[in-house]
């Protein structure tokens, strides 16, 4: 049971940091089309 929890927890952690590097990368592409 501990393996599931830590494995949704790894899950949450990862989807939750490619979801920052997405929005700072579309940030990115506004910056750029902006200029």
């Amino acid at each position: 049971m501990k393996a599931v929890l830590a494995i949704i927890f790894f899950a949450c952690i990862a989807g939750s940091m490619a979801a920052d590097a997405r929005l700072q990368a579309f940030e990115g592409i506004i910056a750029q089309g902006q200029a």
